[in-house]
């Protein structure tokens, strides 16, 4: 092993994702998706698995192999942003709706969390402990750890 790091990924949009090494920047793996619709990738926390999504799909790969290891549909919502937990144990999908979590291992949804308006972003915190929703003028704090706080902002500063 050249001590090589997964640092980058090309968009898929513009042809298939690449996996360079951090040192030279030599392509170590290109990743081609089954699907035509990508939308999002993102890299485990260890480096070792690529996940990336489609309109109504997960794809977990191995980066080092660069085999498919497992697809996963997700339906009923439209994908748009994927976040992998910080063990890598988990990925986070999310659509206009809200928030999705799936076992990496077992390609089962572990937990569903529904935005009380139209979600436009979201983002692990505390170290994987919290999910942030952000909605269009509302900002949701869930507890991962069993409880859940919502703090609400609105445009006007209330």
């Amino acid at each position: 092993d050249s001590g090589a790091v997964v640092t980058g990924v090309s968009n898929f949009r513009s042809g298939p994702a690449l996996v360079r090494d951090a040192w030279s920047g030599e392509v170590l793996r290109e990743f081609l998706q089954p699907s035509s619709a990508e939308l999002a990738l993102e890299v485990s926390p260890c480096g070792a698995m690529l996940f990336t999504i489609s309109k109504d799909a997960l794809f977990v790969w191995n980066v080092s192999s660069g085999a498919l290891e497992r697809e996963v549909r997700v339906l009923g919502i439209s994908l748009h942003r994927i976040v992998a937990s910080p063990d890598g144990r988990s990925v986070f999908l999310g659509s206009g709706g809200g928030v999705t979590a799936i076992s990496v291992l077992t390609g089962k949804v572990t937990a569903k969390f529904r935005a009380w308006g139209k979600m436009v972003a979201f983002a692990l915190l505390a170290g994987g402990r919290q999910l942030a929703m952000l909605e269009e003028d509302d900002i949701t704090l869930v507890s991962l750890e069993g409880d859940v706080e919502e703090v609400h902002r609105d445009s006007r500063g209330g």
